[in-house]
Formats: C-alpha cells, sequence, structure tokens
C-alpha cells in the first residue's frame, strides 16, 4: 500500500504515531478493495480550542477504476476530536461503506 498511499499533513506537524495509524487503517481497506489505486490522507488541525482540545480533520480521497470516493471526517463538536486515533478510524469506516455503497450499486446495474 505505501507505494499507493500519500499522506497530507495541513497545520500540523507530522507525527509518527497517527501516521503508523494511517498506515495500518489503509492497509486493511486495501485488503478488502483490492482495487484501490491510489489513496491520499489529509491530516489537519485547522484551529485550536481552548475548551475542546486539539481537533483533527481527516481527508481521504481513494480511487478506484472508474470513480473517486472522498470522505471528509471532521472532529469538531464530538468526543472524537479529542482522541485522533477515533477520529481517523471513523473517518476510514466512512470510507469503506462507501466503498461498499458503490460496489454494490456497480453489481445490481451489471444485473
Amino acid at each position: 500500500m505505501d507505494s499507493k498511499l500519500q499522506i497530507v499533513w495541513r497545520d500540523i506537524q507530522p507525527d509518527q504515531g497517527l501516521e503508523d495509524a494511517i498506515r495500518d487503517q489503509a492497509t486493511k481497506l486495501e485488503k478488502r478493495f483490492e482495487r484501490i489505486t491510489t489513496m491520499r490522507v489529509t491530516v489537519s488541525m485547522p484551529h485550536k480550542h481552548q475548551k475542546e482540545g486539539r481537533i483533527f480533520d481527516f481527508n481521504i480521497d481513494v480511487a478506484i477504476p472508474g470513480h473517486e470516493i472522498v470522505v471528509s471526517h471532521n472532529g469538531s463538536g464530538t468526543s472524537a476530536a479529542i482522541e485522533p486515533g477515533q477520529a481517523l478510524r471513523n473517518a476510514f469506516d466512512t470510507a469503506q461503506r462507501k466503498l461498499n455503497d458503490y460496489l454494490e450499486k456497480r453489481r445490481e446495474s451489471n444485473r
């Protein structure tokens, strides 16, 4: 997956633990969907809130032949805003659901 995966850090210093978690989630997603051609994960922390703590946003772009899945997970207003690992898992869960939905629609249209 490493050659297909691009990780972009915006308004935040790269974090090795978070990068390892991204690589792990990306590998799991690729095992379920072997036709993934590229994946870009953008990690950003656009602003800091005194009351909410660190808020992480994750954007995931997954390309498969003939289609692109885009997931934007904004952590503000949730408990995931404090726990970046949970926000990351939520974003990848959403990407997996979108890929499942797309492939199911594609199978139905080919019937």
